[in-house]
């Protein structure tokens, strides 16, 4: 069976930090790649060209799906209320969850795990930095604000569209924003608990998100001094036949 599975080359765009170590060092580190659990992009076929390289390149390697935070998505765009949401979330992941970890036994790897939120969603440490981002979000301007941008660069199209389509006036849009906003915060709160609890070097196929660059950067001195941030890296790989082009 694992014969079976096409070797494609990955191609490595950009790696930073810790990630250049990782690549020179192979088994070294721990890795870690969040997976969007509605985009295209990661479908199994992608994913296997994932799994097989990180379990090369790292001692161990976790993919993580972002499930219960696109309740969120689901609870805007969809009109759904919060418990349909995070049914749908969750269904969605289950079933990512088993196309991926069929790609695992094909593969013969095991060095390589697949996470869902609610297997650390209650954990101390990763609450811990949920609560302080989000206290941050609130009190720091320039962080609530580069949280806005990044999302915008993300779903901004979408989010006209909603609008235009709904005719939705800007002080609703400005409420619904802030939900989404949830997304984002949840989604770094898990990258940076990662990161700093045992896999310090994330894979993405794309540019690393930028918040967190400016975190780890000291570009927000109060909340990186406070969330005590350490050492990452990350690398910014995608398979030969495929490039993912937006967060």
């Amino acid at each position: 069976m694992k014969n079976e599975i096409t070797q494609i080359p990955m191609i490595i765009e950009q790696q930073t930090a810790l990630g250049t170590n990782a690549l020179l060092n192979p088994g070294k580190y721990n890795g870690f790649m969040g997976i969007s659990i509605q985009h295209k992009f990661f479908a199994p076929k992608r994913m296997q060209y994932y799994i097989e390289w990180g379990s090369k390149v790292f001692k161990n390697f976790a993919i993580v799906l972002m499930d219960d935070p696109d309740r969120y998505n689901f609870e805007v765009f969809n009109s759904l209320n919060a418990d349909e949401a995070l049914t749908k979330a969750r269904n969605i992941s289950d079933e990512k969850k088993r196309s991926y970890e069929k790609l695992i036994t094909a593969l013969q790897t095991d060095n390589v795990r697949i996470l869902q939120f609610r297997d650390f969603a209650d954990n101390e440490e990763y609450k811990n930095i949920l609560r302080q981002l989000k206290e941050f979000s609130v009190s720091d301007q320039s962080f609530h604000g580069d949280l806005r941008n990044l999302m915008r660069m993300g779903i901004g199209g979408k989010l006209k569209e909603m609008q235009e389509s709904r005719n939705i006036p800007d002080s609703e849009m400005r409420d619904t924003i802030e939900v989404l906003l949830n997304y984002a915060i949840e989604e770094l709160a898990s990258i940076i608990y990662f990161t700093e609890y045992g896999y310090p070097i994330e894979v993405d196929p794309t540019i690393e998100f930028t918040t967190k660059t400016y975190l780890y950067d000291n570009n927000f001195p109060r909340i990186s001094q406070s969330l005590a941030l350490t050492n990452r890296g990350h690398i910014y790989a995608h398979p030969e036949c495929a490039k993912k082009d937006t967060y």
